[in-house]
């Protein structure tokens, strides 16, 4: 069948599972790979998954399966820490907010001063990210 943008075809579940599978299992495999060579090969807390990926159904009872961890689970945002618009702190950005804001992170600490901060680091973060796109 050749394919075009006109052409409608109905693709099931079963067939998106038989693509995106292997490709899971091998990504989960170099994780655990990388993991097992790093200083810390236990991980007693399990895995936080982040990402839009992360949202594919059973994918965190999948990513303890392969990876042979008793936990994983779902990454949270912390409103106190993460200073910013709520759409950001969606699971698909989550990831990514936090690597950006982590180095303007004083503290871990949840018992931080959150949103009622007015022109902080992160604020000002967030504005050059708006200014920019």
């Amino acid at each position: 069948m050749k394919a075009d943008r006109c052409t409608q075809v109905e693709i099931g579940a079963k067939d998106i599972l038989d693509l995106i599978q292997p490709r899971l299992e091998e990504i989960f495999e170099l994780i655990n790979e990388a993991v097992q060579k790093s200083a810390c090969p236990d991980l007693p807390g399990g895995i936080i998954l982040t990402g839009g990926g992360s949202l594919l159904k059973g994918m965190p009872a999948a990513a303890a399966e392969l990876l042979e961890l008793p936990l994983s689970r779902l990454a949270y945002p912390v409103p106190e820490l993460l200073d910013c618009p709520k759409e950001y702190a969606a699971q698909p950005y989550l990831g990514a907010v936090a690597l950006t804001c982590y180095p303007f992170l004083k503290t871990w600490n949840t018992d931080l001063p959150g949103s009622h901060r007015r022109g902080g680091p992160l604020k000002k973060l967030w504005q050059q990210l708006a200014d920019f796109f």
